[in-house]
C-alpha cells in the first residue's frame, strides 16, 4: 500500500517494479483523490481509492 494525494502514473512506478515478481496481480493506493478509479496494465491491476473508500471496504473485509 502507498498512501498519496491525486495518484498519477509516476507514482506506480514502484508497484510496477514488484508486480514484474509477478506474486500479486492486484494492487491498492490509497490517495485523497476523490473518486476510486482503476488502471489496469498487462495482467496487472491498480485500484486508486479515496482513503474513505479504502476504510469502507477494509471494514467489511473485501480485501480478504
Amino acid at each position: 500500500m502507498k498512501a498519496s494525494t491525486l495518484v498519477q502514473g509516476r507514482a506506480l512506478k514502484g508497484l510496477r517494479a514488484l508486480a514484474e515478481e509477478k506474486q500479486i496481480k492486484n494492487f491498492v493506493v490509497v490517495s485523497l483523490d476523490p473518486n476510486p478509479r482503476r488502471i489496469v496494465e498487462k495482467s496487472t491491476t491498480f485500484d486508486i481509492l479515496p482513503w474513505t473508500v479504502f476504510l469502507e471496504r477494509l471494514w467489511n473485509r473485501d480485501f480478504f
